[in-house]
């Protein structure tokens, strides 16, 4: 029996929501240099805590994809696409979730007291130590360009596939 031609709105949901908050975590850490010292607190308990959530969500979403296969990609896409497909899928996961370790690394080691949405703690997972903390930092960062560089690929792929290809693929994920 072929499988179904569309994702379930479960790994639809899993999706949207953790691109929603990638997005707003990459869009609402400016440079904090620039903030008063309490709100600049104030934005990075919201970002770790959305961090934290991305984690969650992303643990679930996992297991989700491993338990229900994704939809086949269509018969007449080039072996390279396919591959390429799923080279950056499973790259945006593998990006993801070192984003969040990096982050909570980041944390760990922050010569501040660090805190998820000011409930959860993640200051007390190591000593205080603001040149390694800095350096996590810096990987947290470049592992955000990473993700943004195979974000551009997938939306340019899946822009190809509704306008050029219209075979679907982009179909698959909407929830309409």
């Amino acid at each position: 029996m072929p499988r179904s031609t569309k994702f379930t709105p479960l790994a639809m949901f899993f999706h949207w929501a953790v691109f929603l908050l990638i997005t707003y975590n990459i869009l609402q850490h400016p440079e904090l240099e620039d903030f008063p010292p309490a709100l600049a607190a104030d934005t990075m308990t919201v970002h770790m805590g959305v961090g934290l959530s991305i984690l969650i969500l992303m643990i679930a979403r996992l297991y989700w994809r491993m338990t229900h296969p994704a939809p086949d990609l269509p018969d007449d896409m080039p072996r390279w696409q396919q591959r390429t497909a799923h080279f950056v899928q499973w790259g945006l996961y593998l990006a993801i979730f070192a984003m969040v370790f990096l982050g909570i690394a980041a944390a760990a080691f922050a010569p501040y007291e660090a805190s998820a949405f000011g409930i959860v703690p993640l200051s007390w997972m190591a000593p205080a130590n603001e040149h390694i903390h800095e350096i996590i930092v810096e990987l947290h960062e470049a592992v955000n360009k990473i993700i943004l560089l195979l974000f551009l690929i997938h939306v340019l792929a899946a822009g190809y596939h509704a306008i050029a290809k219209k075979d679907g693929v982009l179909r698959s994920m909407l929830p309409w």
